[in-house]
């Protein structure tokens, strides 16, 4: 099943922000369908216990557990317990562009917050949230305390690597999007204004 951007906008009326922040209530005993999305999805485990099934591979949930899902990642969750989720949906547009090549770079990661992390990301979405009235500081809010998120699940990823350039970032965000498609190197090349030799050999040198 694809979860795709309208249906991540659909209780944004205002459509100001490309960062949808809601929390998620699962009960005892659910299990999700199978799905992924055409846009990123950062979940964080406030309270309970269950299963993230990314990819194939099962990963245990409690609080302080938090998943990047990336638009080719495919996932299902279940609950063992009541779970209390974050849930934050956003496109690569709308974080700063160096985060975003990092990401692109990494795919999927996961980590599991500190008691203290964890309260201190509570405390700034609280935060965020009460500053609905004003759009512009909830827009800044929420992309700060989701970029420190982020930052620190970089942080803890194993191993280092080298950022793509910028055009290299641009094809596999692409790519991830429409991998389900028949796409082809001159496809991926007219997208980006390129001739399909030059965007081979740049790609190739950086994947």
């Amino acid at each position: 099943m694809r979860i795709r951007k309208a249906d991540m906008y659909m209780n944004n009326s205002a459509n100001i922000s490309k960062i949808v922040c809601d929390i998620h209530m699962l009960h005892k005993g659910y299990v999700s369908e199978i799905h992924w999305h055409d846009f990123f999805e950062l979940e964080v485990v406030l309270e309970g216990r269950g299963y993230n099934t990314l990819n194939g591979e099962r990963y245990e949930v409690v609080p302080g557990s938090a998943f990047l899902l990336a638009y080719n990642d495919f996932h299902t969750v279940s609950a063992q317990t009541d779970l209390k989720i974050y849930n934050i949906a956003f496109t690569h547009d709308s974080i700063s562009t160096e985060i975003m090549n990092v990401l692109t770079h990494y795919g999927n990661m996961t980590c599991t917050l500190g008691i203290n992390d964890l309260e201190e990301f509570e405390n700034q979405m609280k935060f965020a949230e009460r500053q609905k009235e004003n759009p512009v500081f909830y827009r800044i809010l929420k992309k700060n305390c989701l970029e420190n998120l982020l930052i620190k699940m970089i942080a803890e990823s194993s191993g280092s690597r080298s950022p793509f350039s910028s055009v290299v970032q641009k094809a596999v965000l692409i790519i991830n999007n429409e991998f389900r498609n028949d796409i082809s190197l001159e496809y991926v090349a007219s997208k980006l204004f390129l001739t399909p030799n030059y965007l081979g050999t740049i790609f190739k040198e950086s994947v």
